[in-house]
């Protein structure tokens, strides 16, 4: 995933957030040029209250990485993280966070950030965009629904989607390629294939 800030029409891509590395398992996740690096004690076999972990994380201007866990069937803690991109009119959110009070949590987080000065649009709409159907990317669709967030995702994602019960999708987009007008900045997604 791409972002473009409109002020200076040039393409951006973010450099890689790198922790210390630690001797504990390290998973690395992508985001088309933007890696993560997820290092420590919380990124493994912690146990179920060490899976509700939830972070916002800044990585520059206007572009935060979130992060949420979950516990798998073997006890284990995994991470998913999704994006919140910030433009001058609109909020973009790649994925829910794991579960539904993860979710809310990021949800209260970002409420901050969608009020703005402007008299005539005093806040910034959210919008949704799922990558693809997989929990950790999902499981918080029905609390985006109840609070008015719009979200949307590709006609293959909203597929799979359909076959499980975790919560509707509102719009198919009917290309594999998007952009999205935040105001001031765009954010362009593509479909390059099934998850994992």
């Amino acid at each position: 995933m791409t972002h473009t800030d409109q002020s200076s029409k040039k393409a951006s891509t973010t450099p890689a957030m790198i922790p210390q590395i630690s001797r504990r398992r390290t998973l690395i996740s992508g985001f088309s040029s933007l890696a993560v690096v997820i290092t420590g004690d919380s990124a493994w076999g912690g146990g179920p209250s060490r899976c509700t972990n939830l972070s916002l994380t800044q990585i520059t201007a206007g572009v935060w990485i979130h992060s949420s866990w979950g516990e798998l069937a073997n006890g284990l803690c995994a991470p998913s993280n999704g994006m919140v991109i910030m433009g001058e009119d609109r909020i973009f959110l790649t994925n829910t966070a794991w579960t539904p009070e993860q979710t809310k949590e990021l949800l209260d987080l970002l409420r901050p950030m969608a009020n703005k000065s402007d008299l005539i649009a005093p806040r910034r709409l959210i919008n949704l965009f799922v990558s693809h159907d997989h929990i950790g990317r999902t499981g918080g669709l029905r609390v985006t629904a109840s609070r008015g967030i719009s979200s949307y995702a590709f006609m293959r994602t909203l597929i799979e989607s359909a076959r499980h019960d975790k919560g509707a999708i509102t719009f198919a987009l009917p290309n594999d390629r998007f952009a999205f007008d935040l105001g001031g900045r765009v954010v362009e997604v593509f479909y390059p294939g099934p998850g994992y």
